[in-house]
């Protein structure tokens, strides 16, 4: 079992025999406070089996709680002000839910006792599960010390010149586990004083020998072509890359701080979203998609035979897409041109497209070509709203003129974005990076309210016909 995983794992349980007692002392306080009665009369009460199931229930609802706020993420980089900032949130949350499903309709009249009662479960709750889990922190301490549960991170760069740098990284993160196993060149350098160093085709067996979690890129601001170079490579491994403040300035012109210990690091394959909101963001994007597939299924059927009946080819298109960390996948659209559309490689459309069908106008127009895609939302590709993904053709091109384009790949591209219904369809290099620029905005200002306000715009986009 990897070092994350048992972590989390120990986590969970602490959390629910935590709760468990805390369920307890609850029930103990309620009683007591309610009844008056003897230790005789609690033990009769608690063979009740509605008291006996909530010692079922109350912990689980805080586990899934918990689990939503984030907590168990990554459970090995929590600080104690985010252990202690978590386990309020999620014992006020637990709270509420536990006190409005069940103990509002206990029968007494009191305003002052539901409030008692109510700051009695928070109290018990907050206090037990917070101490468990200091402790359970105190107790992975040593482990990040002896190097047996420690971030491990490789440090990309020359060679020659990334180990002065990789030092610095584990002085300065050392609190936080990180521990720097090697160094992969870049640079065509073999040198380095006393590190490990790979070379782009050893990073595979790097990651699996050392549970690599991240890479850090020493990146060069005098060679930033290079520099973006290794960090499309990068993408594809599926880890966390980390950048020093500078260079992601550079790339962003946003200044971020990223940490207020140890040395300043940016990493751009997460956003800047709590977990607690990146889990409600997927979350909702799974049941409005489940249930917009099937309100849409009379659509669906109804532009699929149109499609057929307009054109010979197939019914849904499909096409090689950039996603989340740069993972690539297949993003489905009802087919709104005729076949091989492309014979010369790949070219983006216009308004007067003549490779556009009759049917696929309309579809164009109305967005409904799209609508396939609530299913790469299903399968984890996609979300509701997020930068439009691109083709890795276009993508190297519109890098070269704005690196900052690499920090899109942070979040889940979307079905719309905050381009889409800004700018609309890009049928130039020029007019994508405009659009991109709406990205960068996004990612700076992703909330829930930006989410409905985009999508309240998209709906009247598909309603009113501006698509196009």
């Amino acid at each position: 079992m990897k070092a994350c995983t048992r972590q989390r794992m120990t986590y969970i349980a602490g959390d629910l025999l935590a709760a468990i007692v805390a369920t307890f002392a609850f029930n103990s306080f309620r009683f007591r406070w309610i009844s008056g009665e003897t230790v005789e009369g609690f033990i009769r009460w608690t063979h009740d089996p509605h008291v006996a199931a909530s010692y079922v229930a109350f912990p689980l609802v805080y586990i899934i709680i918990s689990a939503i706020a984030g907590f168990y993420n990554s459970p090995s980089l929590k600080s104690r002000y985010d252990i202690l900032a978590n386990t309020f949130v999620s014992s006020a949350a637990t709270s509420l839910v536990v006190y409005f499903a069940i103990m509002v309709n206990d029968s007494f009249n009191e305003r002052l006792l539901h409030y008692s009662i109510l700051l009695a479960l928070l109290t018990a709750f907050f206090v037990i599960t917070l101490l468990t889990r200091y402790i359970i922190r105190t107790m992975l301490r040593p482990d990040l010390k002896s190097g047996r549960n420690t971030y491990n991170v490789l440090v990309v760069g020359n060679a020659a010149e990334a180990d002065s740098f990789a030092d610095r990284i584990e002085k300065a993160n050392a609190r936080s586990g990180y521990r720097v196993v090697g160094i992969v060149d870049d640079k065509g350098d073999a040198k380095s004083s006393g590190r490990k160093v790979y070379t782009f085709d050893e990073i595979k067996d790097a990651i699996v020998g050392h549970d690599v979690k991240a890479f850090v890129v020493h990146a060069s601001q005098n060679d930033v072509k290079q520099s973006l170079e290794t960090l499309n490579r990068l993408y594809g491994y599926g880890k966390a890359i980390l950048l020093p403040l500078d260079f992601y300035n550079l790339l962003t012109s946003r200044p971020k701080i990223s940490t207020v210990v140890g040395e300043p690091l940016v990493d751009i394959t997460s956003s800047g979203m709590s977990a607690a909101s990146t889990n409600l963001k997927r979350m909702g994007d799974v049941a409005f998609s489940v249930i917009a597939i099937i309100l849409l299924l009379p659509v669906y059927a109804a532009i699929a035979v149109a499609v057929k009946l307009d054109s010979r080819g197939p019914i849904l298109y499909r096409q090689e897409r950039v996603g989340l960390n740069r993972r690539k996948f297949n993003i489905l659209k009802f087919r709104s041109m005729v076949t091989n559309a492309e014979p010369d490689g790949p070219a983006l459309s216009c308004a007067e497209d003549k490779r556009v069908t009759k049917v696929g106008h309309y579809l164009r127009k109305y967005r409904l070509d799209e609508l396939p895609q609530f299913f790469n939302i299903l399968r984890g590709d996609m979300s509701l709203v997020g930068p439009r993904p691109e083709r890795e053709y276009f993508l190297r091109k519109m890098m070269d003129r704005a690196p900052s384009v690499c920090t899109i790949h942070q979040i889940r591209p979307g079905i719309t974005s905050l381009g889409s219904v800004k700018f609309g369809y890009a049928s130039d290099i020029d007019s994508m990076i405009r659009r991109h620029s709406y990205d960068l905005i996004y990612l700076e200002n992703m909330s829930f309210s930006l989410d409905m306000k985009i999508l309240f715009h998209t709906v009247n986009t598909v309603l009113t016909g501006k698509g196009v």
